[in-house]
């Protein structure tokens, strides 16, 4: 339950599911209010700026700071990014990770995905390319369990050939209003 203080925020997440469970995780990261602030696709291939690169290289790294994952299929967009990460092992037994409102679980997708955010966010601070007091990243982000290996090669599929196909992506900026672009 929601202590009455604070809004009512329906989460995105599968209710029930233990997110710190072994498996492949395909996850969606958008920036705030869809600005296209990583770059740009040009002739169906993405062109990184500053920015978009510190994106890159930080994912690149979250294996360096949660051995427990490995990393599949990946891409930067203008103004989202795409990946499949793996839990190899459960860091904490369920018994020990009691869920708190607000409170991270080691080892858990939101949390690898909210330090990657963060890690984001600091080094672009620290290189100019964003002011301080400026968040880059759309408060949320959107996950699907992986559930076979048919799955897994229909979503590496869209995750390759994700740059090719911007003009009729949903996150395009000229997307008709869908359930994945309201900023």
């Amino acid at each position: 339950m929601i202590p009455p203080n604070l809004p009512d925020r329906h989460t995105t997440r599968f209710r029930g599911y233990d997110y710190t469970s072994p498996g492949a995780y395909f996850i969606t990261i958008c920036s705030a209010k869809g600005i296209e602030c990583f770059g740009r696709i040009h002739r169906h291939e993405m062109l990184l700026n500053p920015f978009g690169q510190i994106a890159h290289d930080c994912w690149l790294e979250i294996p360096n700071h949660h051995p427990h994952i490995l990393l599949d299929e990946f891409v930067v967009m203008p103004n989202h990014a795409h990946g499949v990460l793996w839990i190899t092992e459960r860091i904490v037994p369920v018994a020990e990770a009691p869920r708190q409102f607000g409170g991270s679980i080691k080892g858990a997708i939101s949390t690898i995905i909210g330090g990657y955010k963060a890690a984001v966010t600091l080094r672009a601070h620290q290189a100019g390319l964003i002011p301080a007091s400026c968040s880059p990243w759309q408060g949320r982000f959107w996950d699907h369990i992986v559930r076979d290996d048919a799955d897994l090669l229909r979503i590496q599929d869209y995750v390759r050939t994700n740059p090719a196909r911007w003009l009729e992506d949903q996150l395009h900026p000229a997307a008709p209003p869908n359930r994945f672009n309201r900023w």
